[in-house]
């Protein structure tokens, strides 16, 4: 049902199924539980899910089976690793969204972090990055770039404060060679 949530509640029912026959309305229904005890029990909206913008983005990233990032190409391993070592601190400095890389990477929290894990770590921050949201009423608007049989396309859309995903546009989408 829509409206305030005074119309929401929990009851507890005892009584009896009857089946075998119509029931209700123009005996639109087969059964009918027929109740002998009733009782109003304690009730609270449920909690919110956890939707932080990490949250968000890998929600997304879920929904649409991945995201391209945008990297340069044949970067070799030795300067990838150094700007993973030089990135690892201020991706460490928002602490909600280290958090949820490392248990996207199913990592525990550690003082020092092998070259190989803060590559890792660098990688998924840049998945995320892919992922643009933007706040909008009720929750953002986000684009991101995706393949789907071979082919780019980049897809914009609204992501609600629920989660809901809606895609407003999808088109085509041409990558830099």
């Amino acid at each position: 049902m829509i409206g305030p949530t005074e119309r929401y509640g929990k009851l507890r029912i005892e009584g009896t199924l009857e089946y075998g026959d119509r029931y209700g309305h123009a005996g639109g229904l087969d059964s009918q539980i027929v109740p002998s005890e009733m009782e109003l029990l304690p009730w609270s909206p449920p909690a919110q899910p956890d939707l932080s913008i990490s949250t968000l983005k890998y929600r997304l990233i879920k929904h649409f089976g991945g995201v391209l990032v945008a990297e340069p190409v044949g970067v070799p391993d030795d300067i990838r690793k150094e700007q993973a070592t030089r990135a690892l601190a201020t991706i460490q400095e928002d602490e909600e969204e280290f958090r949820a890389i490392l248990d996207q990477l199913g990592l525990e929290d550690e003082s020092t972090y092998s070259v190989e894990r803060q590559v890792q770590v660098f990688e998924e921050k840049a998945r995320l990055n892919a992922v643009r949201l933007e706040p909008i009423d009720g929750g953002y608007s986000f684009r991101l770039l995706v393949m789907e049989a071979g082919e780019p396309f980049e897809i914009e859309g609204t992501i609600g404060n629920d989660a809901a995903i809606e895609v407003l546009n999808k088109r085509r989408a041409l990558l830099p060679r």
